[in-house]
């Protein structure tokens, strides 16, 4: 099963250690981890602390590209934050937990469950046996909640087009605004010119 993994940490230095030891995970053929991202809610905002790529772990840039690299820069988004705001809050889960999809997309759940100052590692990995997985984070105090990766491939996709309409409709509002602004500015010109003839006109001796 392809999974991506959210891992909520109590503790913030604890999610730094657990990332480091992640980034020298062996691989097998059970369980394979091909992304992990460490985030941190600064300020209301999801921002990224560190990255690991196993697949190219030499290129920055290729991070960017990758479906955690994506989920990450819709969360960070006005999106992330819209969806924050929307979604009621969902609680009460343990390592391991595992929650219905229909009810909140992964990047509505990070957007509303990553209070700020908080932590979070999220991982890409292909398990046949989650144990595995759970076994590295049962040392430290963490919530582990999963997806399916293509459900949320499905959902980034979904929230990219969202993103597209609202820059779409905020481009479209810009612009009506502006053709008020201007509308209004040829009228402040109209009457200053009305007023400044009817000046003229009443300093003209009959």
């Amino acid at each position: 099963m392809n999974n991506v993994i959210l891992n909520i940490f109590d503790v913030e230095s604890e999610a730094f250690q657990s990332f480091n030891e992640l980034k020298n995970f062996k691989q097998t053929e059970n369980t394979k981890i091909a992304q992990i991202a460490l985030v941190q809610n600064v300020e209301g905002r999801i921002t990224v602390k560190d990255f690991y790529n196993f697949v190219d772990s030499a290129n920055e840039e290729a991070f960017k590209g990758t479906l955690i690299g994506a989920l990450i820069g819709i969360i960070g988004g006005p999106l992330g934050m819209l969806f924050g705001a929307s979604l009621g809050g969902l609680g009460g889960l343990t390592v391991g937990t595992s929650i219905d999809t229909a009810e909140a997309s992964l990047v509505q759940y990070i957007a509303n469950k990553l209070p700020p100052n908080e932590t979070a590692i999220i991982a890409l990995v292909e398990e046949k046996d989650e144990e595995v997985i759970n076994a590295l984070f049962s040392k430290y105090k963490t919530q582990i909640i999963r997806w399916e990766a293509e459900r949320v491939a499905d959902d980034i996709v979904a929230a990219i087009k969202v993103q597209e309409n609202l820059y779409h409709q905020a481009q479209v509002e810009l612009k009506a605004e502006r053709k008020k602004e201007r509308t209004q500015k040829v009228q402040e010109f109209k009457d200053r010119i009305k007023k400044e003839f009817a000046t003229l006109k009443s300093k003209i001796k009959i």
